[in-house]
């Protein structure tokens, strides 16, 4: 979870360490991101990875997702209530490749 103060200035601050992170190419930085947040990573360039990974990533068991037919995005229910999200930044696959 992330979040700022939500000033023009936090609101910044918050997009530009999330870029560098999620750019980080000898890290493992990702998040699920939906909303304003989603927004501001495509705006700034970001990709988001096929939505097959969120079930490996997430770990949850027994959680239900549905996966939306563009791929990219899934729903699942966070406290109750459906969200609609995706996952950016440096994942690597079982044979040690980056994917960006």
């Amino acid at each position: 979870m992330c979040g700022c103060d939500g000033t023009r200035e936090g609101k910044k601050a918050l997009v530009e360490i999330l870029l560098n992170y999620l750019s980080d190419k000898e890290e493992q930085y990702w998040c699920e991101a939906s909303d304003a947040i989603e927004h501001w990573l495509v705006k700034h360039g970001m990709e988001a990875h096929p939505n097959e990974w969120c079930a490996e990533l997430l770990e949850k068991e027994g959680e239900e997702i549905e996966y939306c037919d563009d791929g990219i995005h899934y729903i699942r229910k966070i406290n109750g209530v459906p969200k609609v999200k995706a996952i950016y930044g440096n994942l690597c696959d079982n044979r040690n490749k980056y994917n960006s």
